[in-house]
């Protein structure tokens, strides 16, 4: 799993809270995550790869995961998969808001909502 501190806007007294990301995506090379907490940058956070096994089908599938320390409030992201931006319904992390966004450019992105702890 990746671990990644994202700066805090320079506000050097607003705590940063704790939060995974987890995607399955069956044959992937590569799944980045990019969002406004890191001004879109597309190759920035790589996300780490664990394999497991789906014994009722006998495939292997991966779960993609990162950790990230991140200001409290809204945080809109995608997924970029081999290049690809992607939006993935099959994604969880305890911050992640059920429905995704429309943005105000028509397309849609996933939610994260962190409250201070």
């Amino acid at each position: 799993m990746n671990e990644y501190n994202i700066e805090s806007g320079g506000n050097a007294d607003q705590q940063l809270v704790s939060t995974r990301i987890s995607c399955r995506v069956e044959s992937a090379g590569s799944v980045y995550v990019a969002g406004t907490f890191n001004d879109w940058e597309p190759e920035e956070i790589p996300l780490g790869w664990t394999p497991e096994e789906i014994p009722l089908r006998g495939e292997d599938q991966g779960l993609w995961t990162v950790e990230l320390e991140l200001p409290p409030g809204e945080h809109e992201f995608k997924f970029i998969v081999d290049g690809e931006w992607r939006i993935l319904r099959d994604c969880e992390g305890p911050h992640i808001l059920a429905e995704c966004i429309f943005r105000e450019d028509g397309t849609e992105a996933h939610m994260l909502s962190i409250q201070a702890s």
